[in-house]
C-alpha cells in the first residue's frame, strides 16, 4: 500500500508559496509611496513658492549715486572755532488731552533721547578797519567780533526715539517725531549757552589769536572791548510748538 500511495504522488508538481501577499502589499505600498513623494514635492514647491513672492513684495535696499552732484553755492569763510559742547537731554513731547483717560484713548507722546553738539567762534568777516591798531613799538590793540555760535547739530547715530505711548483711538501724529527733534536742536544750543559757551569761546579765540600773532613778530597784543553782540545763537528761542515739552538734564 505504501508503494502504492507513494507512486500516486509522483508526477504532481510540488507546492510553492504563493505570490499573492507581495502582489497585495505592492498594491498598498505603491499608492502610499507616490503620496509620499507627492507631498514632498508639494511642500517643497509651496515653500519655494512661498520665497519667492516674499522676495518680489519685499524687495531690496538699493542706493544709486551715479547722478553727478551739484554744488549749489560757494561761499568762503572767515571763522575761528574755538570751543565744542557736546550736550544730551532728554525730552518728552506729544498732545495732552487734560485728562488721563483721554490721553490713553487719543493722547500721543514720545520720548527722545538727543545727542548733539554745539561749536562756537568767532567771524572775522565781522571786523572793521578800525578793530586793528598797530603802534609805533610794533604792539597792537585788536577787538575781536563778538563770539557766536558757528554750528550746531543733533547726531543722528545716538540721537533716537526711546519710547511713544499712543492712544488707542489715534494713530498718533506724523510730524510729532519731526517737532520734537527740532525742539531738541534748539535745547542742546540753550543748554550750551546757559553753560557759558560764549565766555569760554572769546577767551579761547584771545589765546588763539595772541599765539598767531606773537608767531609773526608782534611783541605785545591788547584785546579792546567787543562791540555790542547780536544775533551770537543764544538771544531767547521762540516759544516751541509743541503742547507739552519736558526737559529732563
Amino acid at each position: 500500500m505504501d508503494d502504492l500511495r507513494h507512486d500516486s504522488n509522483m508526477g504532481k508538481p510540488a507546492r510553492g508559496r504563493s505570490p499573492w501577499p507581495w502582489v497585495v502589499l505592492a498594491i498598498v505600498l505603491t499608492p502610499l509611496l507616490a503620496l509620499i513623494v507627492a507631498a514632498v514635492i508639494t511642500l517643497g514647491g509651496a515653500l519655494q513658492t512661498w520665497h519667492t513672492v516674499q522676495n518680489l513684495f519685499a524687495g531690496r535696499l538699493v542706493m544709486r549715486t551715479e547722478q553727478p552732484p551739484v554744488i549749489t553755492q560757494v561761499r568762503q569763510l572767515n571763522r575761528l572755532e574755538t570751543i565744542s559742547f557736546t550736550i544730551e537731554k532728554v525730552i518728552e513731547g506729544g498732545q495732552d488731552q487734560g485728562n488721563p483717560l483721554l490721553n490713553d484713548l487719543l493722547g500721543d507722546r514720545l520720548l527722545f533721547i538727543a545727542h548733539g553738539s554745539v561749536i562756537a567762534g568767532v567771524d572775522f568777516s565781522q571786523l572793521q578797519p578800525d578793530d586793528v591798531v598797530t603802534q609805533a613799538d610794533g604792539s597792537v590793540s585788536l577787538r575781536l567780533p563778538p563770539a557766536q555760535i558757528l554750528s550746531h547739530a543733533l547726531d543722528s547715530g545716538q540721537s533716537r526715539v526711546y519710547d511713544r505711548r499712543v492712544g488707542l483711538l489715534t494713530k498718533g501724529d506724523p510730524n510729532l517725531e519731526s517737532q520734537v527733534r527740532e525742539e531738541a536742536d534748539q535745547e542742546i544750543v540753550t543748554a550750551a549757552c546757559q553753560g557759558g559757551i560764549l565766555t569760554q569761546a572769546d577767551a579761547n579765540a584771545q589765546t588763539q589769536v595772541r599765539a598767531l600773532l606773537e608767531t609773526m613778530g608782534v611783541k605785545q597784543v591788547t584785546f579792546l572791548p567787543a562791540r555790542q553782540a547780536s544775533g551770537t545763537g543764544c538771544e531767547t528761542p521762540a516759544a516751541t510748538l509743541l503742547p507739552v515739552r519736558r526737559i529732563v538734564s
